[in-house]
């Protein structure tokens, strides 16, 4: 007998998602688009693809059907919507709230609405969306599985307002072309005909039906043609349930049926628990045949979606669901610890009475996955002043970002509480909505000192208390800058006490203190080791407070693509977050591109950024704004000196004052003379060094060698005093870095050496490799001529747009996809899908035809990027010296 993997039989939706893209460039009318098809056809996957492709161009807004909660009125809309939403509220009033709060978040670029699975809409909320889109001000895409039963989109499709598009079944030679690439050997066309249409061009059915076939030797190899037995495929459903994807559950044997309904109903469950249950053959047939899927830590099995989940779930007669929950129920709570929260309402929906503790608890678990509205419909169960559910409500307003009812909520949790650990919780939790939230230094401080005043009078015996104030201490380190306090505190007694997730956050704070004061190499070490378990853990603040010293350790070594697919895996595991969090999100891509030079990319998230900032707190979106506004286009004008961030921002975090001051000193430092620029940069680069920030250092290094390298070589020879003074600082600065940024200053210092403009070109290139732009140079530079390899000729075809111009420039430089995808900040597969657009639009296919009509100007070959940067004879070598990054090259 032989097996199927399912990574080896693949589809790919590119092309596709490239197509649906184009639909997207019109600037005459406002498109909105549905991609209708039966579950599983691959249109989930296409319009993850098209958002990615447009994310530079428009805000993308998530609403996404779900299969709970269909009964309360407005339940995918809440999410968007400031203030509660009641079921008598007319959809009048919602559609101009909801129009009021897109509006309000479209800050230089347009919104565009992404519904998913609109079929699976609460119907007031599906009816305030369509008529949203047939109105035109804003753009959407629309998943559905059949619009012939949504009347609230037949309207506008029908009058032309909506753009219907069919995404088709798969096509025969496409599945005969995959079954050969992953079973090896020929497989006829009759063969592939008949199992696809008994699939019905589901490309999940497809799958689980062909490992189907081959576990009961219904598709066998004779001499390297696969043969398909007579009863091996069946052809028609014998359920008739209509529910999607039943049709896959009936090809299941017994054990993974069994298999199949425990995960039906309890959603995920431990795998030593459900290895115990079931029989590990079932199991894995159902993970080859891509039906159930492990992982996360600890490890557990669920099925792979859920859509899946749902229709198996759907499948179940309510007396097996039932048996089931009262047979497993105690088993899964033991092991897991809780029940998934859509497992719970799973449950409530059969009319299962589910004890008040694991409904706490699922509402619990809700609010650390980020769902505030599914937490609270858990929450309305239980019986007034129930233990923690308050704290577990400030929770939910801090997300929904109503910072008055958080307070307020976590205040009367902490007059009325019992236990030490749920009183320190509210202590920390009203300094951390200070500190963040409201950006109040003054307030952060009060508050931090009445939690040590408690520990010290009346909880100095609880461990848990102790660890959680030392923690809160080392946030307001950070936040101020003190970093050698931190790593003082990571030597007294305290720092190994306390719950082990408060521990970990601690190490990830200190890490961030190391790597800051030029200890990188030991930072990143630490960072590495601790990081992966702050991803699994359950309080959301604490995952958010790891993930974002990442993030800023990764900004400070130039890890700036790291950054960027972080934020991003962040963003698309929590989708419906409001808070705090998703703000310093929108702060961080425009750290990124800014530091990248795509200034006029910065504009749209720093004002996102501000917007929210004001919606928490008015004052904490003014200051983020006086911080930045002089660095982003249409932002403050005039000179800026470079500490105008430190002195307007002093109530800001000090990793966010430090990235303002180095912006807005580079934007000032431009335009004054050589010797003024010079002399600021190393200012600024001394304040750093005094400070023993030496991780900042480097930012300002950066600085001084763009405005060197832009000079003309006549001028450098002229100031040549003024250039050996700043090579002794950028000399000073690399002995205490090390990392991407590190080696990429090193390759430009080279070039005021003796290698000139050649070293200038490979710092050029190994930037833009690593995803660092034009940080320290852009290849139009006035003072690097031999450096406009990438820079547009004649030989360019006319009426590209920007990104298709980018790509078309990469291409040229002979970058591969995943280089492409580096440089653009995004994955490989979608760079591919940019590039087959680009072959569309020119009437090519491939690079040799591209070069062929548009060849290359002299000098734009690729080179190799990493064969050695030119020695400097003045560079300090040994423990201090830095070595290039030498990333994988792949296609």
């Amino acid at each position: 007998m032989r097996t199927l993997s399912p990574l080896r039989l693949h589809f790919s939706w590119d092309a596709q998602a490239a197509d649906v893209a184009t639909h997207f460039d019109t600037t005459h009318t406002v498109p909105a688009v549905v991609l209708i098809g039966p579950a599983g056809c691959g249109k989930s996957a296409i319009g993850g693809l098209v958002t990615e492709m447009l994310a530079d161009r428009f805000d993308i807004v998530n609403v996404r059907g779900v299969t709970f909660g269909t009964e309360n009125a407005y339940f995918a809309l809440a999410h968007l919507i400031t203030g509660p939403l009641q079921e008598t509220d007319s959809p009048v009033a919602v559609l101009r709230r909801l129009d009021d709060s897109l509006r309000a978040r479209t800050t230089g670029r347009p919104v565009l609405v992404y519904v998913q699975n609109f079929d699976l809409l609460d119907p007031q909320s599906a009816a305030v969306l369509a008529t949203l889109m047939g109105a035109g001000e804003h753009a959407s895409l629309i998943t559905c599985h059949e619009v012939e039963a949504q009347p609230s989109l037949m309207g506008p499709i029908a009058a032309g307002l909506i753009e219907p598009i069919e995404v088709a079944p798969l096509g025969t030679r496409v599945v005969l072309g995959a079954l050969e690439n992953a079973l090896g050997g020929t497989v006829p066309f009759p063969v592939a005909e008949r199992l696809n249409r008994a699939a019905g061009g589901n490309p999940t059915r497809l799958r689980v039906l062909v490992e189907q076939t081959l576990s009961v030797d219904a598709l066998t190899n004779r001499d390297g043609v696969w043969v398909l037995g007579r009863d091996g495929v069946p052809e028609t459903s014998v359920h008739g349930t209509g529910v999607p994807l039943t049709s896959v559950y009936e090809l299941l044997s017994e054990p993974e049926r069994e298999a199949a309904d425990l995960l039906a109903v309890f959603d995920r469950i431990p795998a030593p628990l459900m290895i115990e249950l079931v029989e590990c053959d079932a199991l894995t047939s159902l993970e080859k045949a891509g039906v159930v899927t492990s992982g996360g830590n600890p490890l557990a099995f669920q099925l792979v979606t859920s859509a899946i989940t749902a229709a198996f779930a759907e499948v179940l007669a309510p007396e097996r669901f039932r048996s089931i929950w009262n047979t497993f129920r105690d088993r899964v709570r033991a092991a897991a610890g809780a029940f998934e929260p859509t497992a719970v309402m799973r449950a409530t929906r059969a009319g299962i009475r589910v004890e008040p503790a694991d409904t706490f608890a699922a509402a619990r678990a809700a609010t650390g996955h980020l769902m505030p509205r599914v937490s609270e419909l858990m929450l309305d169960q239980l019986e007034p002043g129930y233990p923690g559910a308050l704290q577990v409500r400030a929770d939910n307003a801090r997300q929904r970002g109503d910072l008055a009812a958080a307070e307020a909520f976590a205040l009367e949790e902490q007059r009325t509480a019992i236990s030490v650990e749920a009183r320190a919780n509210t202590f920390a939790f009203l300094f951390i909505i200070a500190l963040e939230d409201r950006m109040d230094l003054e307030l952060s401080e009060s508050r931090l000192s009445a939690m040590d005043d408690w520990v010290l009078g009346e909880a100095q015996s609880s461990t848990y208390a102790r660890g959680l104030a030392l923690l809160c201490r080392l946030v307001m380190c950070a936040q101020r800058g003190n970093w050698r306090e931190i790593i003082e505190l990571s030597q007294g007694p305290d720092f190994l006490v306390g719950h082990a997730d408060v521990r970990t956050v601690n190490a990830m704070f200190v890490a961030e203190a190391l790597c800051t004061t030029g200890r990188q190499v030991e930072g990143i070490a630490l960072a590495r080791r601790v990081f992966a378990e702050s991803m699994t853990m359950q309080p959301h603040q604490l995952r958010g407070a790891s993930i974002m010293a990442m993030w800023r350790i990764h900004l400070l070594r130039g890890e700036w693509f790291e950054c960027q697919q972080l934020a991003r895996e962040h963003r698309n595991r929590y989708p419906e977050r409001t808070d705090h969090s998703v703000a310093m999100e929108e702060l961080a891509d425009a750290y990124i591109v800014l530091l990248q030079g795509r200034n006029e990319r910065a504009e749209r998230p720093t004002r996102a950024a501000r917007g929210l900032f004001a919606h928490l707190d008015g004052a904490a979106g003014s200051r983020v704004g006086e911080v930045f506004g002089p660095a982003v286009p249409n932002g403050a004008s005039g000179a800026a000196p470079e500490d105008a961030a430190a002195e307007e921002g002093g109530e800001l975090p000090r990793p966010i004052r430090f990235i303002g001051q180095v912006l807005i000193s580079r934007e000032h430092y431009d335009r004054v003379p050589l010797a003024d620029a010079v002399a600021g940069h190393i200012r600024v680069a001394d304040e750093f060094h005094l400070r023993g920030e030496y991780g900042f250092e480097l930012f300002a290094i950066a600085n001084l060698l763009r405005v060197l390298l832009r000079q003309d070589a006549h001028v450098l020879v002229r100031e040549r005093d003024l250039v050996q003074r700043a090579r002794r600082v950028i000399r000073r600065a690399l002995t205490h870095n090390d990392g991407p940024l590190a080696s990429v200053c090193a390759a430009f210092s080279a070039a005021l050496a003796k290698d000139g403009p050649a070293a200038a070109s490979t710092g050029l290139r190994l930037g833009e490799a690593l995803g660092l732009g034009g940080f320290i140079l852009r290849e139009d530079s006035a003072g690097a001529p031999e450096t406009r390899a990438s820079e547009g000729s004649s030989s360019e075809p006319d009426g590209l747009s920007e990104r298709e111009r980018t790509v078309f420039i990469a291409l040229r430089d002979g970058l591969r996809n995943r280089e492409i995808g580096m440089r653009l900040g995004i994955s490989a597969r979608t760079a591919e899908g940019y590039v087959q657009r680009l072959y569309r639009r020119l009437g090519v296919r491939s690079r040799t035809e591209l070069f062929a009509l548009y060849p290359p100007s002299e000098g734009a070959l690729p080179i190799d990027l990493f064969g050695g940067v030119g020695a400097d004879p003045e560079m300090p070598t040994g423990a201090g010296s830095v070595t290039p990054i030498r990333p994988e090259r792949t296609g």
